[in-house]
């Protein structure tokens, strides 16, 4: 049975793809790289949907006994492990949470994005 922790987030994460959908198709009159708004809602709206994912992963560890994840990329690995999800789909998640890493912490300017 699906509980309404799952629920929610999965709807929140459904809200934040339509959002970066909604702005990444809207036109300003501003080219991309010159929209700073448009790029500051993209990237908020991709780390709310990743840390949701992330937030649902170690739900489901937790509520499964998958193990201990001891970063967020160890939650999907738990998840694949467990026969959850595909070992490709960890994967990609992973991917995000680094990406997601970028966004938050600025390790690296984000190609396309002026800061």
């Amino acid at each position: 049975m699906v509980n309404d922790i799952v629920l929610n987030k999965a709807e929140s994460i459904e809200r934040c793809i339509r959002k970066v959908e909604e702005y990444s198709s809207r036109e300003t009159g501003l080219h991309f790289e010159a929209d700073h708004l448009k790029q500051d809602a993209i990237a908020f709206n991709l780390v709310r949907a990743a840390e949701q994912c992330i937030d649902l992963a170690n739900h489901v560890v937790r509520r499964r006994k998958l193990g201990i994840p001891k970063e967020s990329r160890d939650a999907f690995r738990l998840l694949a492990s467990g026969g959850i999800i595909p070992a490709e789909s960890a994967d990609k998640l992973v991917k995000m949470v680094g990406f997601r890493n970028v966004l938050v912490h600025e390790y690296q300017q984000v190609p396309g994005a002026r800061y």
